[in-house]
């Protein structure tokens, strides 16, 4: 991105209630310690969904989502990390206790809009944004909340039906004309995808795409005599999702198990993804399941399946990133070693169609690139031997 270009983009700003008094409390050496672990915190949660951070000032931070690198999603990720944020610090408030007998509570504020790159420091200086959505995302968040996050109106626009919001009213803003509607951030949808704010909102006919859904259906046919793989490629925005949906709205009056798995920008940093999702589906384990719980629906399939060991439930914990459990790590070495998705996925796949109902069919999108993402389907008979 160069100087002078023009692009919409999310604003975030966090500040920290009562950080004067704080600082003015612990002195300068606990002060300095105090402020790195705030920054840590700050940055981790915007990172974590993808934005830069462009500023910082003790007990608050400036981020950008969708610059320098363009998002389709950045109104979400904002919304997220800014939710995030809140929930960090929840969770770090008995460590901050601990260590400066204060539990730091933060407001933020987010805003989308048009904003310029642009270097504020002379030619040779470092680029940042500037605009309108700029300034409102700053004012909004001094309006926000102790431990709250209020986003402006088109922000709420961009991430309808996407985000649990409510009304907070109209409200004059400093330098602004007329006043602005603000909303109350309070959630984000666990699945939440720009398909499932289109189908919420109802979707136009299905044209021209009659082939292609003949050829998936032919080929779930052909998969009672043997296993069949069918990919769908495309550039962005050509209906591959659609597609995909409207196929499983014609079979959905067949006794057919679809285990999904879905790649994301936002998960790219989680390998495996997708067979995570279709192994959590399998399984049917909960966001927010205990990992007792966990471990007692992984036991729970396999056993049904006839395939339960010692190796399997390593491999499936490891598969799923998480510590064995106490009273089970003995002798549990295959959760160290590091797996295959094919080695993980294949009891997976075995033991979700043996405790839950009789399938033929499994599903996994894979593939995610700037312009194109790829959709592989797989059906056979006995999809649960054969898919390694």
């Amino acid at each position: 991105m160069q100087a002078g270009e023009r692009r919409l983009a999310t604003v975030l700003f966090a500040d920290m209630v009562g950080y004067t008094a704080i600082i003015e409390q612990l002195g300068e050496e606990q002060s300095l310690a105090f402020t790195r672990m705030v920054y840590d915190r700050l940055t981790e949660a915007v990172q974590k969904y993808g934005g830069a951070v462009r500023a910082f000032g003790g007990d608050s931070v400036m981020a950008i989502f969708g610059v320098p690198d363009a998002q389709e999603d950045a109104a979400l990720r904002a919304c997220r990390a800014a939710l995030w944020i809140q929930t960090a610090f929840a969770q770090a408030a008995e460590s901050f206790e601990a260590a400066f007998s204060v539990r730091p509570q933060m407001r933020v504020g987010v805003s989308s809009g048009i904003v310029v790159m642009a270097s504020v420091e002379g030619e040779t200086g470092p680029l940042t944004v500037v605009g309108n959505c700029v300034n409102l995302a700053s004012r909004v968040q001094k309006l926000a909340p102790s431990g709250g996050c209020l986003i402006c109106d088109a922000t709420r626009r961009l991430v309808e039906w996407l985000a649990e919001v409510s009304y907070e009213g109209e409200h004059p803003i400093k330098g602004i004309s007329t006043p602005q509607i603000l909303w109350h951030l309070n959630a984000v949808r666990e699945d939440a995808t720009r398909f499932t704010a289109s189908v919420s909102r109802g979707l136009g006919l299905h044209v021209g795409r009659d082939a292609e859904v003949t050829s998936l259906l032919e080929a779930l046919e052909a998969s009672r005599e043997e296993l069949q793989v069918v990919d769908i490629v495309g550039d962005a925005g050509l209906g591959k999702t659609r597609l995909s949906f409207e196929f499983l709205q014609r079979v959905g009056d067949r006794n057919l198990l679809v285990l999904t798995g879905q790649c994301s920008a936002i998960g790219q940093r989680t390998p495996f993804l997708p067979f995570i999702e279709v192994m959590r589906s399998a399984f049917a384990i909960a966001t927010e399941d205990p990992l007792d719980e966990i471990s007692r629906k992984l036991e729970v399939g396999l056993r049904a399946s006839g395939l339960h060991s010692t190796e399997n439930l390593a491999l499936l914990f490891n598969l799923l990133e998480l510590d064995v459990p106490p009273a089970r790590s003995t002798g549990w070495t295959a959760s160290s070693s590091g797996c295959a998705p094919a080695t993980c996925c294949q009891p997976c796949l075995r033991s979700g169609v043996a405790t839950r109902m009789s399938s033929s069919c499994w599903k996994i999108f894979t593939g995610s690139t700037a312009r194109r993402r790829n959709c592989c389907w797989g059906w056979s008979k006995a999809a649960a031997s054969r898919t390694s």
